[in-house]
């Protein structure tokens, strides 16, 4: 499978380093290697995850929780692309991602 990271969710990512790195910067440092390690489990077996508990989920949408963090990485895999979209926080804005499915 091919992993596409959109520019959003790249975004995400760096914004919780950021917040990270100014409250302790040893926890930031630490980020990296789950979400490397989550991305890279998604990309061998992207059915592995639970799928989206939502009232339609159109697409497959599915999520995987970044181990030691309350973050998760959220995606989709269809025709042998693996598209990550978002990395939300657990309980902040939920719903916030929905307008990136569609493009």
């Amino acid at each position: 499978m091919r992993l596409e990271i959109h520019d959003a969710a790249a975004a995400e990512i760096q914004h919780h380093y950021n917040w990270y790195e100014v409250r302790n910067p040893q926890v930031a440092n630490r980020l990296a290697d789950p979400f490397e390690a989550t991305v890279r489990r998604i990309v061998e077996a992207p059915r592995q995850f639970s799928l989206m508990e939502m009232r339609r989920n159109p697409g497959n949408i599915r999520r995987a929780i970044l181990k030691g963090f309350p973050l998760y990485v959220l995606y989709r895999a269809k025709d042998g692309v693996v598209e990550v979209f978002a990395v939300p926080h657990t309980s902040q804005r939920p719903g916030y991602w929905k307008s990136r499915l569609q493009s």
